[in-house]
């Protein structure tokens, strides 16, 4: 394992103890409990001095996306014998709104911390412990990590566009993005061959394939008013198929 790899750990925990007037809730982070890598967080070996300079809370770890994913702002941040405790204040905005009302209502229940390990032991019995680590941030997350766990309706039942278009970039278009990596690796594949006839009937079944795939792709995005989901099946098949 890279020492530089960040590391995403998720935790389902109890209801949180959640503060209407300050809109905020006070939850643990991460704990030091083996998870189901078979691997622990020490707390007090977690570094949250770079963390604390900008302690942004956001939605299922998109600090990439062209949406903004911030839900909140971390007021503190605790290490105990349990785990990381920390206290959240959801930001005014449709997404933190909607993140505040699905965990005061125990319909969201789950966190997870983005870090970098930088050091860890190994026991002959399997378990690998992150003694020091530094935390990059951490967000509210849905319980399955699993983008085959999300499911259309779920989407289109999100009320904040922001959630709906975070949802649709991260699990529709994911789904796809994996998709046409198999599908390059299968047309050169194809390709060394060196047979005329063979590339030619991949070439047809790949055409076939792509274009139902982003037809079907195109009308979920467009059943939850999505615009990250813009795609050119042209372009995206001249590509696959080079």
């Amino acid at each position: 394992m890279s020492k530089e790899n960040k590391i995403l750990k998720f935790l389902v925990s109890e209801k949180a103890d959640v503060n209407e007037t300050e809109r905020s809730i006070v939850h643990y982070a991460s704990t030091k409990d083996i998870d189901r890598d078979n691997e622990i967080i020490l707390p007090e070996g977690i570094d949250l001095v770079n963390y604390q300079k900008n302690p942004q809370v956001l939605w299922n770890h998109m600090s990439w996306s062209s949406a903004i994913t911030t839900i909140g702002k971390s007021l503190w941040q605790k290490t105990d014998a349990k785990g990381l405790l920390c206290k959240t204040e959801f930001a005014p905005t449709s997404l933190g709104n909607e993140c505040f009302e699905l965990y005061k209502g125990g319909f969201l229940t789950s966190w997870s911390i983005g870090f970098l390990a930088k050091e860890w032991s190994d026991s002959d019995n399997g378990v690998r412990t992150f003694t020091k680590t530094e935390m990059l941030e951490y967000s509210a997350v849905t319980i399955p990590a699993n983008p085959e766990a999300i499911s259309l309706n779920f989407i289109k039942g999100l009320k904040s566009d922001e959630m709906r278009e975070a949802f649709a970039g991260k699990y529709l278009l994911e789904s796809v993005d994996k998709e046409i990596s198999e599908l390059k690796s299968l047309v050169a594949n194809a390709k060394s061959e060196s047979n005329p006839d063979i590339e030619a009937i991949v070439k047809a079944y790949l055409e076939k394939e792509l274009a139902d795939k982003f037809k079907s792709i195109k009308s979920e995005l467009k059943s939850v008013k999505s615009d990250v989901g813009k795609l050119k099946i042209a372009s995206i098949a001249s590509e696959v198929l080079g």
